[in-house]
């Protein structure tokens, strides 16, 4: 045997070892079968993209609460005065804490100095001393948000300056922390993603993350591992549990035989490169297991790895309902763009879709909607459960043009398998570069937009300080619904031809503040606590008739929105709560706006003849704002209609408006039914309505709104 042929042998063989080498490194980077990696990589990224949209929801929540807190007066007065009251009336005890669900609050003045805090499960105050050791640590930096991993549990920490309502002056910070167990975090089990750089969690995952594996031991969750993974190189440098692959002697010995037999192992490196161009290929980040395979094994390893990266691209930009481009890929898109109206649309009542058809068929309905906006706007994108944003390159008071449009479409057009629904949308509109020349500032206008108001809405700068207010009563509403904090106010209406007291109107007020009760109506309606309020409001006037009717018979009108309208429970609840107080049909009324009830006229007929049969009356209030037919109008059968205050206002002044006005009398006397006037202040008004045969009156001319014992008084004063 020559030399030659002698060293082929050599070499084949050697080659053989370096296979072998190398297969051993990949079989212990992975404990799992060829078969499993295509199930594992797909639970794997769902799990992160998953569980990273928790935590973000997680700081969203916790961001929300901490600028409720910090931007208030009287956050930023109880620092400069350590206000006792303060204390009293907001942590009294833990309720507060418990009720925003969250672990620990801390304020602290410009010194850094904490002046006063509370911790959920010490249920006391913590004075400057007891401050947890850390967050000690942390106050000296004061970054914005903050992830600290400590005991097996991961604390979210949120800091925020402490100003006044308007933003102008700042004294001191708040902080806010919660703790994040695996039990708050679904697929906690399989692996959690947080963000990390080198040992501190930061909010960036550009180039590194951190993952977290834990076992249940005698089902308490226990952290076994935590690693950071950079690329395919250093993931090849342990194995799971934090044992070392090869030491740097195997690692020396492996690079000298690559050098020394490339040229026989070149068919075989060729491979690796391919399988490594396309691991490269994977999103950052990408924590890869492979499984253990042979040579003749690679091209399917690689055609495995490429049906993965495409996968994993679908999860990244696509939303897994109706498979359109979500928020991830609308971000990337519009990160180069520089001209551009974005319109952020929402879904109204979408939960009662559900709740009617079931989640199934929604979601069915959901993705016709996405399909009808697509073929509309082609760079549509569906962001949530029930919104969507399309952008166009035109200015934004044409994309509002074009959105109310679809508006229209949607609510009168839209039919699913034959059956017509009246779809209900509203719309926030910014655009780039007019209202700023950031991509992610442009999205968070059209979302302020959304929410201001009702409608289809483009964006002003003066929105940002509306919007602000609009949180602040928002916080308001929310406590004053977990404590029961209202109270009800009457004001009387008057018999023009008897000048005696006829009913009284039952109104909304919070106790101890001063707010606009329409903007508070319009809140309630957001955050959908409206049909719990009018339930709030429908039980206070009942305990109140007890008392009040010892002293006049007399109905009491209550206020409904389109939400009790809609509610198919209503009716349920009013007839127990009346058996409930003893309280008699003849001694209510309940009052829709013109608005809400041609909104949904089918909806209204059919709610009004349920009301009607339990011989309850039915006033129609503001009348002559809401443009409603003829036509409609006979189609609700009403007892009274009460005419707006701008009528009223301008009915001696204005030839036009006293004869529509006159008109509106006429036309309500045909129809079987009585007249309200409302915002009655001076005597020539009485006057002109006494001798245009208006029924009844009520304003501030005889009497404001009146809590309950000042309305008695008054009625007594009367007698």
């Amino acid at each position: 045997m020559t030399f030659a042929k002698k060293l082929q042998i050599f070499m084949f063989f050697t080659a053989l070892f370096l296979v072998f080498c190398i297969n051993f490194i990949l079989q212990a980077a992975s404990e799992k079968n060829k078969e499993e990696i295509k199930n594992y990589f797909v639970n794997h990224y769902y799990s992160q993209f998953s569980i990273e949209n928790q935590l973000k929801n997680y700081e969203n929540f916790l961001e929300t609460i901490v600028t409720d807190w910090a931007v208030w007066d009287d956050s930023y007065n109880f620092i400069n005065s350590f206000n006792k009251k303060f204390i009293d009336s907001n942590f009294g005890n833990n309720t507060t804490l418990i009720n925003m669900k969250i672990d620990g609050m801390f304020f602290f003045n410009k010194n850094k100095k904490a002046i006063y805090g509370r911790i959920v499960d010490k249920n006391k105050e913590i004075t400057v001393s007891q401050l947890p050791d850390f967050l000690k640590k942390l106050i000296n930096n004061l970054p914005k948000k903050y992830y600290l991993l400590k005991n097996n549990k991961i604390y979210l920490i949120i800091f925020h300056p402490v100003m006044t309502t308007d933003t102008k002056k700042t004294n001191g910070f708040l902080l806010v922390y919660k703790i994040i167990t695996p039990k708050d975090i679904k697929g906690f089990d399989k692996v959690v993603f947080s963000y990390a750089n080198n040992k501190k969690f930061e909010t960036s995952i550009k180039d590194k993350f951190l993952v977290i594996r834990y076992k249940l031991y005698k089902n308490t969750p226990k952290i076994i591992e935590i690693s950071v993974y950079k690329n395919i190189s250093l993931f090849l440098s342990s194995i799971e549990k934090g044992k070392v692959l090869l030491n740097l002697s195997v690692s020396f010995f492996i690079i000298v035989l690559f050098i020394v037999l490339y040229l026989v192992t070149k068919p075989v490196l060729n491979k690796i490169l391919l399988l490594t161009d396309e691991i490269n290929k994977l999103p950052e980040n990408t924590d890869l297991n492979l499984p253990v395979f042979k040579e003749k094994d690679f091209n399917s390893i690689v055609s495995t790895i490429k049906n993965v990266s495409k996968r994993i691209n679908e999860l990244l930009y696509y939303d897994q309902t109706c498979k359109m481009k979500n928020k991830n890929a609308l971000f990337k898109e519009i990160k180069n763009m520089n001209n551009f109206s974005i319109a952020v649309i929402n879904i109204g009542d979408f939960s009662k879709i559900n709740s009617i058809y079931g989640y199934e068929t929604g979601s069915e309905i959901l993705c016709k909607i996405g399909r009808f906006l697509h073929t509309r706007f082609p760079f549509t994108y569906h962001i949530g459960e029930d919104r969507f944003v399309i952008i166009e390159n035109i200015p934004k008071e044409e994309m509002q043009k074009k959105v109310k449009k679809i508006q229209k479409e949607l609510n009168k057009k839209f039919y699913f398998k034959d059956e017509f629904l009246s779809i209900d949308i509203i719309a926030g509109i910014a655009s780039m570069p007019e209202d700023t020349d950031d991509y992610i500032k442009v999205f968070e206008y059209a979302n302020v937009a959304l929410n201001i108001s009702k409608g289809v809405n483009v964006f002003e700068k003066e929105m940002l300080s509306k919007s602000k207010y609009y949180i602040n009563l928002e916080r308001i509403l929310r406590k004053a619904i977990v404590e029961k904090n209202f109270e009800i106010f009457y004001q009387p209406i008057i018999d023009i031809k008897k000048n005696k007291l006829f009913s009284a109107e039952a109104l909304l007020r919070i106790k101890n503040q001063t707010v606009n009760i329409e903007d508070l109506i319009f809140i309630a309606t957001q955050i959908g606590s409206i049909n719990e309020i009018t339930k709030i409001v429908l039980e206070k006037v009942f305990e109140d008739l007890k008392e009040i009717k010892k002293y006049a018979g007399l109905k009491i009108a209550v206020n409904l929105s389109s939400k009790d309208i809609e509610n198919e429970d209503f009716v349920n609840f009013l007839q127990k709560l009346l058996k409930k107080h003893s309280v008699s049909h003849n001694d209510i009324a309940l009052e829709i706006t013109e608005r809400d009830a041609i909104k949904k006229l089918d909806v209204t007929v059919k709610f009004i003849n349920k009301i009607r049969s339990m011989q309850i009356p039915i006033e129609i209030d503001d009348f002559g704002v809401a443009y409603s037919s003829l036509n409609q109008l006979s189609k609700i059968d009403f007892d009274i209609i009460k005419i707006d205050k701008s009528f009223i206002d301008l009915v001696l002044t204005d030839k036009k408006v006293e004869t529509i006005t006159k008109f509106i009398i006429e036309l309500t006397h045909f129809l079987n039914a009585e007249v309200i006037a409302e915002g009655v202040e001076v005597k020539e008004q009485v006057e002109w309505l006494k001798n245009n045969s208006c029924d009844y009156i009520q304003g501030y001319y005889f009497s404001k709104p009146l809590c309950k014992n000042d309305f008695i008084e008054w009625i007594r004063m009367r007698k």
